[in-house]
Order: C-alpha cells, then structure tokens, then sequence
C-alpha cells in the first residue's frame, strides 16, 4: 500500500481574460482531482484614453493610451479604426499604457 502524501497546487491566472460571473476551479493529476472551488470574478468600469499627436511631414501621428480598470490592464488589446476600413491593433504594456505610430492619408478640406 502507497503512503498518503498531502500537497498543494499553485497557479498563476491572468485575471484580465477571464470574464465575469462564477467560475469552478479544480486541479488534477494522474491519479487524483480536488474537489471544485468557485472563482467569482466581479466586473468594474474601465476607461481607455486616446491621445493623438499633431501629424508630422510625412502624415504620421503617434497613437498613445492607459487602459484602466481600477488599475493598469496589461497586455489589453486595443482597436483604433479610422473611415470605417482602417484597423490598427495594439497592445498595453504592463503598465497599461499603449503607443502605435499610424501614417494617415491626406484629408480634404471642406
């Protein structure tokens, strides 16, 4: 007969990609499972802030921004569309900041 031996598991979650609402948790091995544990997530308001600089010669202009919800989002997705056919994707750093530099075509004056 195998002698019983206790242990723990440890685990890092990403907790900004896990949606709201209950989740059940549980580890498992081999030969043995945990039993369920409940991982509720609560959802908070968020703010995402767009600042963008006067264009240079060339067109270009520098996409900056914090995604916060009630602290830094990392590794966030970020969208930027233009007319509707522009999409540019970007992503926070860990300090939920993000900057994309985007050459725009030339405007009309109207």
């Amino acid at each position: 007969m195998l002698p019983i031996t206790f242990g723990y598991y440890d685990v890092k979650l990403p907790i900004e990609r896990v949606s709201a609402g209950a989740h059940t948790l549980y580890a498992r091995s081999p030969t043995i499972r945990s039993v369920n544990r409940t991982l509720t997530v609560l959802p908070v308001d968020s703010v995402t802030s767009l600042n963008v600089s006067r264009p240079d010669q060339d067109g270009n202009v520098n996409c900056t921004g914090l995604v916060m919800a009630n602290r830094p989002v990392r590794s966030a997705s970020v969208q930027i569309t233009w007319d509707e056919t522009h999409v540019i994707v970007s992503k926070t750093d860990a300090n939920g900041t993000f900057l994309r530099e985007i050459q725009l075509p030339p405007g009309d004056i109207r």
